[in-house]
């Protein structure tokens, strides 16, 4: 878990939510990582030693909850192909095959809602939590960082002691539509159904997930899944 026990405040983030550059920062203002385990010291935060656990039970009423987002669907498109062991970067590969293997790898998952997903990450971190969304049912995140305005969405958190700070990697971010394309209708609809409260929230469009011009008829029933 992210923490800064002075300032009373948790941060919670997805991978490639700008989690590497917020982190370092954070690292320099007090948040440092706890871990649950009763042997383990706090740990100062930075680029590498930071949590992305988002599932664990809300217990702290009295304290303020920060979040990164990006949109749902270039997020784990990003994730999936940095554990892929294929370097989809090369010019030699193709949208179409990354479509193919992206759907092919899990289809057994998307097919029941993220059911199996949820179930086995609930209790710890799994290797495909990054599917799931941030869960806000218990409490609502009082600062967003959005990966598209990261530096302005940290300068606007009142509660922190802001010091000067060189982010100087941010222009690396992925903020492009390379994601576009990738998932199935099919898939992309029940990415939307879980990351409904996400999409609602922020105003990412539910249909960024392609560039093809969808009928009416397919927008409701994606909709409405």
């Amino acid at each position: 878990m992210n923490v800064n026990w002075e300032k009373k405040c948790i941060f919670l983030c997805h991978p490639f939510t700008g989690e590497k550059d917020i982190t370092e920062y954070f690292g320099k203002i007090g948040f440092t990582r706890h871990y649950f385990s009763n042997n383990s010291e706090d740990k100062t935060l930075d680029r590498r030693k930071h949590s992305n656990r988002f599932l664990f039970p809300w217990t702290y009423d009295d304290f303020k909850l920060i979040v990164s987002v990006d949109n749902p669907y270039r997020r784990i498109v990003n994730e999936y192909k940095r554990f892929s062991h294929i370097n989809w970067d090369l010019k030699s590969k193709t949208n179409q095959e990354l479509f193919e293997r992206f759907n092919q790898k899990f289809k057994e998952m998307f097919v029941d809602d993220l059911f199996m997903v949820d179930r086995l990450n609930r209790d710890k971190e799994g290797v495909y939590n990054f599917l799931l969304p941030y869960d806000f049912s218990q409490k609502s995140p009082d600062y967003i960082i959005r990966l598209e305005n990261l530096v302005e969405d940290i300068n606007k958190i009142d509660i922190l002691d802001h010091v000067s700070h060189d982010f100087h990697l941010v222009n690396q971010l992925d903020i492009s539509d390379k994601f576009k394309d990738v998932f199935s209708y099919e898939h992309a609809r029940v990415i939307y159904k879980v990351h409904r409260h996400i999409f609602d929230l922020m105003g990412y469009d539910p249909f960024s997930f392609t560039t093809q011009d969808l009928s009416h008829k397919e927008r409701v029933h994606f909709i409405h899944y």
